[in-house]
């Protein structure tokens, strides 16, 4: 959809906003020891904006490779959106109503783990465009990606050292963005 400056909406002239969209992982300035910044890339990202509960604009990054980005879209002033962000679905995410977000689920796509980065999703529900020029989203991880390393090197030769157990609970094959 094209706004113009000239449409009227109960009698108060429409105005285009072009506001900047900051959609960030959670390690943007820097993770803890036990994460890593790879745990929190976004390798691939789409940033849907619905209007009136309506698809208003769909935005694809392909072969991302950053802990955030900044996207630009044009928005009506004095008007209500809502926003939701898709980071490594791998693939184009194609939704025309916003209920349609409770329906959206990740299917893992072969036992590879997350080697297209960890599924995270972000949302913002019935903005007000009043002149703010950006708009934050923060991704959440839709899954956690488990790596155990263990290092023998401290440990003299003759000493032993047995695993004797490693269980992971549940290992869905697909999931669900928490609402």
């Amino acid at each position: 959809l094209n706004a113009c400056a000239t449409q009227e909406e109960e009698g108060k002239s429409a105005e285009d906003i072009v506001c900047t969209i900051n959609i960030t992982s959670g390690c943007t300035y820097g993770c803890s020891k036990a994460e890593t910044s790879e745990e929190y890339s976004i390798r691939d990202l789409n940033l849907l904006v619905f209007e009136n509960g309506f698809l208003y604009e769909n935005i694809r990054v392909q072969e991302a490779d950053a802990p955030g980005y900044s996207l630009s879209v044009s928005l009506l002033k004095g008007h209500v959106y809502s926003f939701f962000a898709t980071a490594n679905f791998g693939e184009d995410i194609y939704l025309n109503r916003w209920e349609d977000i409770q329906d959206l689920y990740y299917e893992m796509k072969d036992n590879s783990g997350f080697s297209g980065g960890i599924p995270m999703t972000a949302s913002a529900e019935d903005l007000m465009i009043d002149g703010q020029k950006e708009i934050g989203l923060e991704l959440i991880r839709m899954a956690a990606e488990i790596n155990i390393s263990l290092n023998r090197g401290m440990l003299s030769k003759g000493v032993e050292m047995e695993v004797r157990n490693i269980r992971i609970g549940t290992s869905p094959a697909w999931m669900r963005r928490r609402l």
